[in-house]
């Protein structure tokens, strides 16, 4: 089987694979229970933004490479892994955290039966600015090899293909603050501080309404916004991504949350409850407030229905 051949680096620090670095973990805490450990883990790989691709690989396809237990499968696994994480941690520096080989194919309908290989890569949930896309993520890819000779004897550009992403939920919204030119450079320390905030702020609210789904929280950008005078408030762009796997998020359920941490006392920032507007629909309060009432007065009627029927 031919090998893959590695970008030749001069930085001895190699990204590590997924599997090392969640080994790390289960190393720290290797004497605490066993159920502590596998949870904490798990917890780890849910949170963690992910982008799925199908990479095209000039290696002909045996039979071998279908089974995840072969000498085959780990080392063609192992080659990709490597050569991917030098490509995506040059494209996308901190953001990109490793990935993984989910699979591989033969290609369909070629003269040559190569590989296809459907690798998951993991980025970081604690990036203060948007993961890139999948198909930011493919076309980055492919613009490597197609400008790198050693890169296009190994990888086929033509197939690199998109199969996962998260999905993006737009959320703006207005809390107190004094906005400043600074806010408007994601590179500056006062982007970077109060994204921070307001991140920490409301993640726990996310991650308690949407255990299964929600990945990322991330701010666009920063405004002038509305109370009072202009340079009483800040208008907040914030960008929220779910794991596509959960089905699409419920933009009400997502106003809900925002609503019940703007009312929590608990946010060390104020949020404006007179509206919030989720992927372009304005929500303010009472009408989360009514519709939720509503859709819970449905829902007795329909246990009664069901006892009185059983009965």
């Amino acid at each position: 089987m031919q090998s893959l051949t590695l970008i030749p680096d001069k930085n001895e620090n190699k990204p590590e694979s997924i599997t090392n670095h969640l080994g790390c973990y289960w190393e720290t805490f290797r004497m605490k229970r066993k159920e502590l450990r596998i949870v904490f883990i798990l917890s780890i790989i849910l949170r963690s933004p992910t982008v799925d691709l199908s990479v095209g690989l000039k290696t002909e396809y045996t039979t071998q490479l279908s089974d995840p237990t072969t000498p085959e499968f780990k080392s063609l696994a192992a080659q990709v892994t490597q050569l991917l994480n030098q490509i995506y941690t040059i494209l996308f520096g901190s953001k990109y955290r490793g990935c993984r080989v989910k699979a591989f194919r033969p290609q369909p309908i070629r003269a040559v039966q190569n590989t296809d290989a459907d690798v998951e890569l993991i980025f970081d949930e604690n990036s203060t600015t948007p993961i890139p896309s999948g198909q930011a993520a493919a076309t980055a890819l492919k613009e490597a090899v197609d400008n790198n000779s050693t890169l296009s004897a190994q990888i086929d550009s033509s197939a690199i293909t998109v199969l996962n992403q998260p999905i993006d939920v737009i959320v703006l919204f207005v809390t107190n603050g004094t906005f400043t030119a600074a806010l408007s450079n994601t590179s500056s320390d006062s982007f970077t501080t109060r994204t921070l905030m307001i991140k920490n702020g409301l993640n726990p609210f996310f991650t308690q309404d949407f255990p299964n789904s929600f990945s990322l929280l991330t701010m666009l950008n920063y405004s002038t916004g509305t109370f009072k005078a202009a340079n009483d408030s800040i208008l907040n762009s914030m960008d929220l991504a779910f794991n596509s796997s959960a089905g699409n998020p419920n933009t009400t359920q997502i106003a809900e949350t925002m609503f019940r941490a703007a009312k929590s006392g608990t946010l060390p920032f104020q949020i404006s409850i007179t509206s919030i507007t989720v992927n372009g629909t304005v929500f303010n309060s009472g009408d989360v407030s009514s519709k939720i009432s509503v859709l819970m007065a449905c829902f007795m009627v329909a246990v009664s229905l069901l006892l009185t029927r059983s009965s």
